[in-house]
């Protein structure tokens, strides 16, 4: 499936529907959502979460990709989306606001 091409310039990669694996790193990605700072570069995010071990998997390839894939998908949110997806207690809000 081609990947949806967002308008975010040419510093972002596009969402990648591909990525479906892992039950889509759930938690993971909540914790990187949390890193994020509101206005402050997705990139800068991205190596915070790998500084902090934002993932238990065993591989730091695997690490990198998978964070940059959760980062790629969150990118896609508001800011109003990502603190909806971070505050909400359920698991089932949160797995539809990804859908968002």
């Amino acid at each position: 499936m081609a990947a949806r091409k967002a308008d975010f310039g040419a510093n972002h990669q596009p969402y990648k529907m591909s990525f479906t694996s892992g039950g889509l790193f759930l938690n993971e990605s909540v914790i990187v959502a949390e890193l994020h700072v509101a206005g402050e570069d997705w990139k800068v995010t991205l190596s915070r979460a790998l500084e902090e071990g934002a993932t238990s998997l065993p591989k730091a390839a695997s690490n990198r990709r998978t964070l940059r894939e959760i980062v790629n998908r969150l990118m896609t949110l508001t800011e109003d989306e990502i603190q909806f997806f971070i505050s909400e207690p359920g698991r089932q809000e949160q797995q539809l606001s990804r859908c968002l």
